[in-house]
């Protein structure tokens, strides 16, 4: 479905994606793993059509993605490719719920009911209230409803449990699985990482791919889980024993 093959991209003189090579076929789940600042959201602004490659190349069903190619695919392309950003406030623009989710709709020619798919995501309840006044919770739902409106091929996701209970994260590790949708996420949370995919590429801080496998096979490998500053070492006082032991990090 989607192919990166050598891919660069820098902001000013920093690099922040560094030789990027993977490819997804239709159907899988893949968990992007890796710390703060190693590229992850930037990959998925990539994948997204968001930015373009400055060196590589980046191809969606067969498909070059670039500016000469959005130019003229540009509502397909974004039809088929929906991404929710971590802070889902930079997605919400219209005046209440309701409009949001029909913006959406009329933007795309879909044959959707708003309320129909309200429901679908439990927030039937806020489609007469501001957007910009929900609880980030509520804000990452409606972001939900907007993206899942389009009955996306390709869904890439950005920290999405990060604003949300553990109830309301279950709710969405279900509603995921159900679907049975390609996504690509990124998320810190290691003890969801099973439940969103069932495939990890991790990166390091170098911006480089150093695992692309099973989830189970990076689990394993301690050097690895610590490469990608999943895994740190700190020291515990336990009564009058001080000692060292590794963790593994497990914060959204």
């Amino acid at each position: 479905m989607i192919k990166l093959e050598n891919i660069y991209y820098s902001y000013e003189d920093e690099i922040v994606l560094d030789n990027i090579n993977f490819h997804i076929n239709e159907g899988e789940s893949v968990v992007l793993l890796g710390n703060n600042g190693c590229g992850k959201s930037t990959l998925l602004k990539l994948v997204a059509g968001l930015i373009y490659p400055q060196k590589g190349l980046f191809s969606y069903e067969n498909e070059k993605i670039n500016k000469a190619y959005l130019k003229t695919h540009n509502k397909a392309f974004r039809k088929d490719v929906s991404i929710l950003f971590q802070t889902p406030d930079t997605m919400l623009f219209n005046p209440t719920v309701y409009d949001e989710i029909l913006f959406t709709i009329e933007e795309f020619a879909i044959e959707a009911d708003v309320r129909t798919i309200a429901k679908e995501f439990q927030i039937e309840h806020l489609l007469d209230k501001s957007p910009l006044k929900l609880s980030g919770g509520e804000k990452q739902k409606v972001a939900f409803a907007v993206i899942f409106a389009t009955n996306p091929k390709l869904l890439l996701l950005d920290e999405p449990t990060a604003n949300l209970d553990p109830k309301s994260t279950g709710w969405f590790i279900d509603f995921l699985l159900d679907k049975k949708i390609t996504t690509v996420i990124s998320t810190h949370n290691l003890s969801l990482a099973y439940e969103l995919g069932n495939r990890a590429i991790a990166m390091n801080e170098k911006h480089k791919i150093i695992f692309d496998g099973k989830i189970e096979e990076l689990f394993q490998n301690k050097e690895l889980l610590l490469e990608a500053n999943l895994m740190h070492k700190h020291k515990h006082a336990h009564k009058d024993v001080q000692h060292s032991h590794f963790h593994i990090h497990n914060w959204n």
